[in-house]
């Protein structure tokens, strides 16, 4: 049995780009990895994500490359949290299942 194909995309939120990886349709499931990780941390539950119904999305969280790089410095945590309120809106919807991970977590 092959497993479902993960392809990149990019999300954008106020000027600020971010590559994500994604495998699937349906309703969406956005996977938000911690520091010092990054979203291939989720590598292996995309797959399976999309095998079970759903899009799964792992974006590259603020900072992490360039494009993500915000001219003003700020990495605040509620700075990051609007970008994922902006990533659900460039995404088009209302309402989406969150899944996050950090150590500990």
């Amino acid at each position: 049995m092959s497993l479902p194909a993960v392809e990149t995309t990019t999300l954008h939120w106020q000027g600020l780009s971010s590559t994500a990886f994604a495998a699937g349709q349906g309703p969406i499931v956005l996977c938000l990895h911690g520091f010092p990780d990054h979203a291939s941390s989720f590598r292996h539950q995309l797959p399976a994500l999309s095998k079970a119904g759903f899009r799964a999305i792992a974006p590259t969280l603020r900072g992490y490359e360039p494009s993500s790089q915000p001219a003003d410095g700020d990495y605040h945590m509620v700075r990051m949290a609007e970008d994922v309120v902006g990533w659900i809106d460039d995404l088009g919807q209302e309402k989406i299942t969150l899944v996050g991970h950090d150590w500990g977590g």
